[in-house]
């Protein structure tokens, strides 16, 4: 008589290695650290944090649904497969930016605007998985077979270390929205947006006292000036005029990065200062998900404030692509974010270059160049 093989079920020791207290101690960690530390500690130690926590939890989680997807899988294979598919899935993802593109993109539509970059650096927590597989070897000696315990695991635990695995911290881009002149001060606000959306309704103000030159935080007063209900900018404000030669204004450029200059009040205008198309193109690359037409990287509000020498400045928000200065001498600037903390992305705040992407530079020709074309074409 023959004795049927017992039934194998790989999800008992899996569970068991997913409520290890180390486990959920990685599961807090990383909750607490996406949604709470990041936005009060913002730098390198949470964001490492957030790689050692899930480098943990991973594992564990990815062993426990191949389990459930496949009950006769053994538990030895799912925990080799839950840790091997992390750390070849995270060592790719940060490598490359390809990969961190595609991984951005799924998260994206998994749980909302998510933002994974690669970085080599981060690839220094990978070392968390030797404490997954420590959790491991001594869950696997003790496999929930309780269905009472089974039950918390599925119902809290499951669900819980899915979402927080998922959900990434929100997404905050840079975006200069506002630009206002409070008590002869230049004012820049500072907004934070996904795609072609701007977040709430009170921008992050840096001040100038030198019209331009440095900028440093607002005080609690200017603050309240700024953002109360009678402060100097009720909305968007797309036109200025020097106060000391009221003839001359500007203007922006709709849906471009573009200034336009008046010497008549408004009658007649012509290009003041502006990024190519062919150049804007570039800044749409490089910059990520700035809009489906590229609303974000295009001028969104100026101000004009005169320097008391009959001379005068403009500010001009340019969304992602931060701020542009017109100087007293008539030179253009940009400016990136004025020197603020936003969150080293994607260029710590500073514009970045624009390259070569005039028509003319693209066709220009070094004469060691056209000389071997000449030489090909005979």
């Amino acid at each position: 008589m023959s004795v049927p093989a017992p039934h194998r079920d790989g999800a008992p020791a899996t569970l068991a290695w997913l409520g290890h207290p180390a486990t959920v101690a990685a599961l807090v960690l990383l909750v607490v650290n996406d949604h709470l530390l990041k936005a009060a500690f913002p730098g390198a130690l949470t964001g490492k944090l957030s790689d050692v926590a899930g480098l943990v939890l991973a594992p564990p989680l990815v062993a426990v649904l191949l389990t459930l997807l496949a009950p006769r899988l053994p538990a030895r294979t799912a925990a080799g497969l839950g840790l091997g598919l992390v750390a070849a899935g995270f060592t790719v993802v940060k490598s490359t930016g390809y990969a961190a593109t595609v991984a951005s993109a799924a998260w994206s539509a998994v749980s909302g605007p998510s933002l994974i970059r690669a970085d080599r650096t981060d690839l220094l927590a990978l070392p968390a998985l030797a404490l997954a597989g420590w959790c491991w070897a001594r869950a696997r000696r003790e496999p929930v077979r309780r269905r009472s315990a089974r039950l918390v695991r599925l119902l809290v635990l499951l669900p819980a270390a899915t979402l927080a695995v998922a959900a990434t911290s929100p997404v905050h881009y840079p975006d200069a929205v506002r630009a206002a002149v409070l008590d002869e001060r230049l004012a820049a606000g500072i907004g934070h947006g996904y795609a072609d959306q701007v977040f709430g309704s009170t921008p992050d103000w840096r001040m100038s006292d030198d019209a331009g030159v440095t900028w440093r935080d607002p005080t609690r007063s200017e603050i309240e000036a700024l953002t109360g209900t009678n402060g100097p900018v009720a909305g968007p404000v797309s036109r200025g005029c020097s106060t000391a030669v009221p003839a001359r204004c500007y203007r922006v450029v709709p849906g471009r990065l573009a200034v336009e200059q008046s010497d008549d009040g408004g009658r007649s205008w012509h290009p003041a200062w502006a990024v190519t198309e062919a150049q804007r193109a570039v800044l749409l690359r490089q910059y990520p998900d700035p809009g489906p037409r590229g609303e974000r990287i295009a001028a969104q509000e100026l101000t004009v404030r005169d320097t008391g020498d009959g001379r005068h400045v403009v500010l001009v928000a340019n969304g992602r692509d931060g701020f542009a200065l017109r100087r007293p001498d008539g030179t253009w600037e940009r400016l990136g974010f004025v020197d603020a903390q936003v969150g080293g992305y994607p260029f710590d705040g500073r514009p970045p270059a624009l390259g070569r992407s005039t028509p003319a530079e693209r066709g220009a020709r070094t004469p060691r160049r056209a000389a071997g074309r000449a030489r090909r074409g005979r």
